[in-house]
């Protein structure tokens, strides 16, 4: 059910499922599967720490995790996964990342939250280290004011974007 409320705004968060062996796959030839495991977590339960601090001052924001499904787990390895995130997460929307690469995942998800009634939506990965409740509450405040939000990481990449609803559907296809 959409909730047509032009207030409403959403952070989208991606993130791959906490599966050993599948996740911060870089880390693992230094500390093994399992300690890039328990990275994930940390990193997950601090974000779950920022969304409650956020949660609390901002109500009209939603939290939709978009999940990375790796391919050949077996459905009860993912299913527990996705049940340990829910426990860390117990308010969001969860729903798996679809497109054929990361540009379509993205659009793909702002498509999905602003046909669920959202206004204005901010896209970040779970794994951002130096975020806190104070910078989402400016990236929301800009976006009520109606303003787009890049957020530059050192990379030269971005590490969040925001996007307005109104924003044209070939405007968006071009983002990605």
């Amino acid at each position: 059910m959409k909730r047509q409320n032009k207030d409403r705004q959403s952070l989208l968060l991606f993130t791959r499922l906490p599966i050993l062996g599948k996740t911060k796959t870089r880390l693992v030839p230094h500390i093994g599967e399992e300690g890039a495991l328990q990275v994930h977590w940390a990193i997950l339960k601090d974000f779950s720490e920022l969304w409650k601090k956020l949660e609390r001052k901002e109500k009209s924001i939603s939290l939709f995790l978009f999940y990375d499904l790796p391919k050949g787990i077996a459905k009860a390895q993912w299913e527990t996964a996705l049940n340990c995130l829910k426990t860390l997460f117990p308010k969001a929307s969860f729903q798996r990342q679809e497109g054929k690469d990361i540009f379509d995942k993205m659009e793909n998800a702002f498509r999905y939250s602003f046909s669920q009634g959202s206004s204005f939506s901010y896209l970040v990965g779970a794994d951002i280290p130096f975020m806190e409740a104070e910078h989402f509450q400016r990236v929301f405040a800009l976006g009520r004011q109606g303003r787009q939000v890049l957020g530059g990481s050192l990379d030269e990449g971005y590490y969040g974007i925001g996007l307005q609803r109104s924003i044209e559907p070939e405007l968006l296809h071009k983002s990605f």
